[in-house]
């Protein structure tokens, strides 16, 4: 039986998708794998080296046999440890928990044995063998391979629903519905690839934090440090996969935007009020002047949204001393809301790309901006699909090493239209 050609399309829709999901899901496992495997490495080689240092001092004092047998002690007591002498005998075995009993003596260099990774090296006369486990790591790629089950099926329901409806929608003409099926992959490729590459820097960084945290005792302070590193790039990851998910939602038309009466003067000021004590802490007067009630069909929230997206943008990219100032008044059949800051302004050559998604012009961002609450690169383009889907747009106005300008427009609706 011959399927009808709308189903043909949503099927290879689907097959490069599948692919294309494939091929990034086995790329980010390798990357990932090989990082968690130079990690080991570089624990271990810090480990050889550590306990070199200290025998060449040790050895200035003592007897060979009696410095390495006191510095494995010493280190044997946190670490899997042998020691053995040039015939191949165990001078030292740490009561070690991953090897159950000492290895030939091996040559020099990395290898893994069992569920450990190990690394061999000279010191003086003697060889030096350590060992650190494999499992925690094995577990942590398996929970990967595991979301990757759970998360690529989802991703390809989605797209076989959104495809079949672009596919019914754009039939007429041939052409276009081409065009359109082609923009779609090509949409549905680089939000993927985008996403995978933003995700990687705070889960590096958790990661990172989580593996040096852990890899001997530390101070309390060190340890709240710590967490505080890893709660801060959690709320930015969190984030990050709200943006995603709301413009994944939005592509596919699953994002409904149901609209009710408003007084959009009332939405301005109380995202102002919410805002008010970020800008005081940053040292930035924040003002809100409205020409009156403002009725409308909207979405409170999605309004809302828009406009802590913007301000926060304002706040956070303007210097202590400056000012972020909302205006908002009535145009013919249009509410305009104007937002002006005294901040460090947009690059010209990245006014041009400020609406498209994960751009951020690094000569106004920084990571320490990114954990007040911006930088996902996100804030934006979701501002902007929000004044789009109420009937208005968003845009820039101007910008310069002066400030900014902003320019919101909705469409006045009667209330009662609202659906």
């Amino acid at each position: 039986m011959t399927l009808p050609i709308r189903a043909r399309l949503t099927l290879w829709y689907l097959v490069v998708l599948t692919l294309v999901l494939a091929l990034v899901a086995v790329g980010v496992y390798a990357s990932v794998a090989a990082e968690e495997r130079a990690a080991v490495d570089r624990i271990l080689k810090e480990r050889a080296e550590s306990f070199a240092g200290a025998y060449a001092n040790e050895r200035a004092e003592q007897s060979e046999l009696s410095a390495v047998r006191e510095l494995a002690g010493q280190y044997g007591r946190d670490d899997d440890l042998f020691i053995y002498d040039r015939g191949g005998n165990v001078v030292f075995a740490a009561p070690h928990r991953l090897i159950r009993a000492a290895p030939p003596k091996p040559r020099a260099g990395f290898f893994t044995l069992n569920d450990a990774r190990c690394i061999a090296a000279p010191v003086g006369p003697y060889l030096f063998l350590s060992a650190e486990s494999l499992a925690g790591r094995r577990n942590a790629l398996g929970r990967l391979v595991n979301a990757f089950v759970v998360i690529i099926p989802i991703a390809l329901l989605i797209a076989a629903f959104g495809g079949y409806f672009l596919a019914g929608r754009s039939l007429a003409p041939l052409n276009a519905a081409l065009h359109q099926l082609e923009r779609s992959v090509q949409q549905q490729k680089q939000l993927l690839a985008d996403t995978s590459h933003e995700l990687r820097t705070p889960a590096a960084i958790i990661r990172s934090e989580a593996e040096v945290t852990l890899s001997r005792d530390r101070e309390p302070g060190d340890y709240r440090r710590a967490i505080e590193v890893i709660r801060s790039e959690s709320a930015h990851l969190s984030s990050l996969l709200d943006g995603v998910l709301m413009l994944a939602r939005a592509d596919a038309h699953q994002q409904p935007v149901e609209k009710t009466p408003l007084d959009l003067a009332i939405v301005i000021a109380d995202s102002v009020q919410a805002l008010r004590r970020l800008a005081e802490s940053r040292q930035v007067a924040i003002t809100c002047a409205s020409s009156g009630a403002m009725p409308m069909a909207g979405n409170f929230e999605l309004l809302r949204r828009m406009l802590l997206n913007l301000l926060s943008n304002a706040i956070c990219f303007t210097d202590a001393g400056g000012s972020v100032r909302v205006e908002s008044r009535r145009d013919d059949a249009s509410y305009l809301v104007t937002l002006t800051d005294t901040g460090r302004g947009i690059p010209p050559e990245a006014q041009e790309k400020i609406f498209d998604r994960f751009f951020r012009a690094d000569s106004a961002r920084s990571r320490d901006d990114e954990r007040d609450g911006g930088g996902t690169g996100l804030g934006l383009p979701i501002a902007q699909w929000i004044a789009r889907a109420h009937g208005g747009d968003l845009r820039l106005v101007r910008s310069s090493t002066s400030g900014s300008v902003f320019e919101v427009t909705l469409p006045v609706s009667e209330p009662a239209a609202a659906s």
